[in-house]
């Protein structure tokens, strides 16, 4: 309210109380219509105060309300641009997820290829080995026919004594040049074990001199690479000898001969 409204009320109080003072000696109804006048000034005065106090009030309400409602919208707006935002974030979320997950997925892929292709180097080197091992079971194969053939060679050009001694040259290279390659020869001499793995039964003789079941000779050679017998020696087994007949055994009876393994 304005700075007027107080001396407005003061100069209505100061009026009133003149009237009072002159009540005394005025009378009740001069008094009554001084006092009613100076009721009507002050309020004559204060009235267009309030009413202009009144109307600059609502002006600004009427402005902040104006105001108000301006940041209310742009708020709005404010949360209409966020809710875009927002959306456009979580869409741009979605994608750098997708993006992300692609990108896993080939890295997998990169990875299982890797691994594939260490493989594929790995089973190379071991084929180039088993290459490499290869011409060099090869070559000591050739050199071995070849030493071979030479001494067969030389046996052809000498005596007769020379030759077996040539042959048996021979023989000797070929069975060093497989012993190189793991090719081994089954010789079994007379009086060893026999072995059905390694040996063939072609025939059984007696020989009182040897275990019955043992080796008497081998006829032909057998061969075994790497531990697989290729071919079984053939060989001749010593049967059990038959019991000697006295006259003392004829009297006591009939004997029974055991059957020959």
């Amino acid at each position: 309210m304005s700075q007027r409204v107080p001396i407005l009320v003061g100069l209505a109080a100061a009026i009133a109380g003149i009237a009072i003072l002159w009540i005394p000696t005025l009378q009740t109804g001069q008094a009554i219509a001084l006092v009613g006048f100076g009721v009507l000034a002050v309020v004559s005065l204060l009235l267009p105060q309030l009413a202009k106090e009144r109307s600059a009030s609502l002006a600004s309400a009427s402005a902040a309300l104006s105001a108000l409602q301006d940041r209310l919208a742009d708020l709005e707006a404010v949360k209409r641009e966020h809710y875009k935002s927002r959306t456009a974030n979580e869409a741009l979320a979605l994608k750098v997820a997708e993006h992300v997950s692609r990108m896993e997925q080939q890295i997998t892929t990169v990875q299982m290829l890797a691994e594939a292709y260490k493989r594929i180097e790995t089973d190379l080197m071991e084929k180039r080995q088993i290459n490499g091992e290869l011409k060099r079971e090869v070559e000591r194969w050739r050199k071995g026919v070849v030493d071979s053939l030479d001494a067969g060679k030389r046996a052809l050009a000498s005596n007769e004594q020379m030759f077996i001694k040539g042959v048996e040259s021979q023989l000797t290279c070929l069975e060093k040049a497989m012993r190189d390659l793991s090719l081994i020869v089954i010789r079994p001499k007379g009086g060893d074990e026999f072995d059905e793995r390694e040996h063939e039964v072609v025939d059984k003789r007696a020989q009182a001199s040897m275990k019955a079941g043992s080796i008497i000779e081998c006829i032909d050679w057998g061969y075994s690479h790497r531990g697989d017998v290729v071919k079984r020696a053939k060989v001749v087994l010593a049967a059990e000898s038959a019991p000697v007949l006295t006259q003392a055994s004829l009297d006591a009876g009939p004997l029974e001969v055991p059957k020959q393994v």
